[in-house]
């Protein structure tokens, strides 16, 4: 009992310490990618500024979404003052990545193809380790939100679903995903034992909530038009839907 104990603090512990070491490298990754976005917006919001827009589209633009008056009105150049944002986006990208990997680790120890290279208490192990960062990389990304100054977040827009004003529905996808996160994790913890079956359905909520997270992070993500987002987005995105056709066919062959 005692060395699962220990088990178990050594894997919270090093997924604790692999998360900030992931936020750190992301965080960098964003600010180097954003000064070339936040030139061109900066272009952009002298145009607005200069009357470029007419006066129709301004009121239209208004209406339409009073969070993106907001957003234009405040200097682009602030951004890279404001340590919450950079957190958030850092936090953000480790959470999408570390639920990719976690969905084809996952896959691979379904299938026993893992099993060819690791035993599977190193194959648990290595999945529980990435279930945990994955969980403390969203919290980090949620809470952030709530210090940025850019986009003002309140506690509600982050955990009601659509509340938010920034773009409500891709926003509230998030807050779906957050909620799925905690189904599945609080499932895997107190359920896959004691009722088996419905561990594995409510397991299945990840492939919805690896959706959830591409949609959210290419629709929110203030450097999701970048080459190298659009890239990892799209790779990640073939690489998932592989996993899933290939998850579909083992299946069919056990039936």
């Amino acid at each position: 009992m005692s060395f699962n104990r220990k088990i178990k603090r050594k894997i919270f512990f090093l997924s604790l310490l692999s998360t900030v070491l992931f936020l750190w490298f992301f965080a960098m990754s964003v600010h180097s990618f954003s000064l070339s976005a936040m030139a061109e917006d900066d272009n952009k919001i002298e145009s607005f500024n200069a009357g470029a827009v007419t006066q129709e589209q301004k009121i239209v633009s208004a209406v339409a979404t009073p969070a993106a008056v907001t957003v234009v009105s405040q200097s682009v150049s602030d951004v890279p003052s404001s340590l919450p944002w950079y957190i958030t986006r850092a936090a953000a990208i480790t959470a999408y990545l570390l639920l990719f990997f976690l969905i084809v680790m996952g896959e691979g120890m379904a299938s026993g193809v893992v099993y060819g290279y690791i035993t599977p208490v190193h194959a648990w192990i290595i999945h529980k380790y990435l279930a945990i960062s994955f969980g403390i990389a969203l919290l980090t990304h949620m809470i952030s939100l709530l210090f940025d100054s850019f986009i003002s977040f309140g506690i509600w827009d982050v955990l009601v679903p659509f509340h938010a004003v920034y773009k409500p529905f891709f926003v509230g996808l998030g807050t779906v995903g957050f909620y799925l996160t905690v189904i599945i994790l609080v499932s895997s913890l107190f359920s896959r034992f004691q009722h088996s079956s419905w561990w594995r359905k409510l397991h299945f909520l990840v492939y919805p909530l690896f959706l959830i997270g591409l949609v959210h992070g290419l629709s929110t993500g203030t450097d999701s038009g970048s080459i190298f987002m659009l890239l990892l987005y799209v790779s990640t995105g073939i690489i998932f839907g592989i996993v899933i056709f290939q998850r579909w066919k083992l299946s069919l062959s056990r039936r």
